[in-house]
């Protein structure tokens, strides 16, 4: 942050604010899958007064106020009633929905990088911001340690479960998928 800092991109008051006073490593825990057969679980990193929880949120409320990225996805299924509601169907038509088991831990970390250094170019900010936004995230994707039963690991891959900007980058990296599946002409109507 020091380095932004000096590169003009932060102010000395706005480095204050995303540093956290006494952090913790990210801590490593498991939700169970109630609603799934085979006691599946959910891996879950608390992100709570991490070296990196300002910046992430810090991040989500800039990303507010940008344009979303593109997507086909659904929140949840009173979404998707709502869209299949303005729909007419004929008899020969069925509705197919995906689901990607494990999604943030499955996203590419370098490729969401990428794509969200692209979405950030398409938003309609300063050169100033684009660069702050772009580097603020390298720092969240380079903390990639945390804790478990008293021992540090690196998550080599994927994003974690539990850091604010993983959805953000987990629907641009779909979107990318989405956009690409769209235009070349896979999917009907």
């Amino acid at each position: 942050l020091k380095k932004l800092k000096d590169e003009g991109l932060l102010s000395g008051f706005e480095v204050r604010n995303l540093v956290v006073p006494n952090p913790v490593l990210p801590s490593f825990y498991c939700m169970p899958k109630t609603h799934k057969e085979g006691n599946k679980v959910r891996p879950v990193v608390a992100n709570v007064n991490t070296p990196i929880s300002k910046i992430c949120d810090y991040l989500v409320k800039k990303f507010r106020t940008l344009k979303r990225p593109y997507s086909m996805s659904v929140k949840n299924s009173f979404e998707t009633a709502e869209r299949l509601a303005k729909e007419t169907l004929t008899n020969e038509e069925v509705v197919v929905s995906f689901d990607v088991e494990a999604l943030y831990p499955s996203v590419p970390v370098e490729e969401a990088y990428v794509l969200f250094s692209e979405w950030i170019d398409e938003q309609d900010i300063s050169d100033v911001d684009a660069k702050l936004l772009v580097r603020l995230m390298r720092i969240v994707l380079d903390q990639r340690w945390l804790d478990y039963d008293g021992k540090v690991y690196r998550q080599k891959e994927g994003l974690f479960i539990g850091n604010a900007v993983s959805p953000i980058l987990a629907e641009i990296f779909m979107g990318n998928i989405e956009s690409k599946i769209k235009t070349s002409d896979w999917l009907p109507r």
